[in-house]
């Protein structure tokens, strides 16, 4: 599984970890959120500010496993960890998540 985001603007690291904590407060309560937030903590503090055109890059190989965040193809971060891999991917796939739109794209269900 990948999941790629491409941004068209500058956007500050701090405002990337907000985001997620938006969508992981919503997904997960109390201790099985502060449960994963050292995992989370931990790819979070791997990504740097990111300007427009730069590309986070999310891999899932459950078969390795292995998951491994690039910005512009250069690793940052890997972890064998599968709960941080369903909860990452989750932000943007878990109910309810960061965007339903978004969410509705990458699930194919709009063009």
């Amino acid at each position: 599984m990948s999941l790629v985001l491409e941004y068209h603007r500058d956007v500050g690291v701090e405002d990337i970890r907000e985001a997620t904590w938006v969508a992981l407060d919503e997904q997960y309560e109390g201790e099985e959120r502060e449960a994963i937030r050292p995992r989370i903590d931990a790819i979070q503090n791997a990504m740097i500010d990111v300007t427009d055109g730069d590309r986070y890059r999310l891999d899932w190989d459950p078969e390795a496993p292995r998951l491994t965040l690039s910005l512009n193809d250069e690793p940052r971060f890997e972890s064998d960890d599968r709960e941080l891999a369903r909860a990452y991917f989750g932000i943007w796939l878990a109910e309810p998540p960061l965007s339903d739109k978004l969410r509705a794209a990458l699930l194919s269900r709009v063009n």
